[in-house]
């Protein structure tokens, strides 16, 4: 059986480009959306990831958005999600915040902790 992925959420192109550089370098299979409302169609289309990265503030559907619509569909809403964000965060939906820009030591070593 494959191994489940990561699903990075962010609008922004070069940083998801750089994570999933950097995740699938340390063999973590990878997959990349640009905001909420694609995750929310990638995660009804794929095995579940082992956990979320996602960004907060994105077009379309925003991050925050996105954990509101993860919480209340029971299919998806047990996906642990690390949020990644120079913003403070406070709340329960959210498994763990690393803040941007990421150090990459701490991100692989919170990724382990779920995949």
């Amino acid at each position: 059986m494959d191994k489940p992925c990561v699903l990075v959420v962010d609008d922004d192109e070069a940083f998801r480009e750089a994570l999933f550089d950097a995740l699938t370098d340390q063999g973590y299979p990878t997959e990349c959306v640009g905001n909420g409302a694609e995750a929310l169609t990638w995660l009804h289309g794929h095995s579940l990831p082992c956990v979320i990265l996602l960004d907060l503030m994105m077009p379309v559907m925003n991050g925050w958005d996105f954990l509101a619509a993860q919480r209340k569909d029971a299919a998806i809403a047990e996906v642990p999600v690390v949020v990644l964000s120079a913003s403070h965060v406070n709340n329960d939906a959210v498994a763990k915040r690393l803040a941007k820009p990421v150090d990459l030591k701490e991100l692989i070593s919170t990724i382990s902790q779920y995949c």
